[in-house]
């Protein structure tokens, strides 16, 4: 399972993490944070359009409801 998720810097920034379910620390810093939503958006939205079985993911309040439709839609 991927999980929609989000850091915070101790400057108060917050940098988008998209990790396994059994990940409770950082694995894959270059490829498991993203510094801007754009681009994180785009990664979980190929996840939830993929329509995987073996690919399930749950969002951390990340996204909302809308945003969750949209990409299931390809908006």
């Amino acid at each position: 399972m991927k999980v929609f998720d989000s850091l915070y810097t101790a400057d108060g920034f917050e940098i988008y993490w998209l990790h396994d379910h059994t990940d409770t620390t950082l694995q894959d810093p270059e490829n498991d944070l993203y510094y801007d939503y754009h681009s994180f958006y785009e990664a979980c939205e190929e996840i939830v359009q993929s329509g995987a079985e073996d690919i399930d993911w749950k969002n951390e309040d990340i996204f909302s409801n809308k945003e969750l439709e949209d990409m299931k839609n390809g908006r």
